[in-house]
């Protein structure tokens, strides 16, 4: 069986039946493992930390949201 043929029989499928399949998907390739609530705290503690120190000594410079904002509209035209 092709990907276009699963696909074709998945589109198929009632709505319900098409999320339990993603979500079993999903599942099934994710990886690594998903980390638990309290690693994933820690981790962004330490990214927060990290950003921090990079501003407090100068490393990287603080832009507005409207700076960024402006520089967005003008890429964009």
């Amino acid at each position: 069986m092709t990907k276009n043929q699963v696909v074709k029989l998945a589109l198929e499928l009632p709505k319900h039946q098409q999320d339990d399949l993603l979500v079993e998907l999903i599942e099934a390739f994710r990886t690594p493992p998903a980390k638990s609530t309290e690693e994933i705290e820690a981790a962004w503690e330490k990214e927060i930390r990290k950003r921090i120190k990079d501003v407090e000594d100068g490393r990287v410079e603080l832009v507005s949201g409207e700076e960024v904002r402006r520089k967005l509209r003008r890429k964009n035209r």
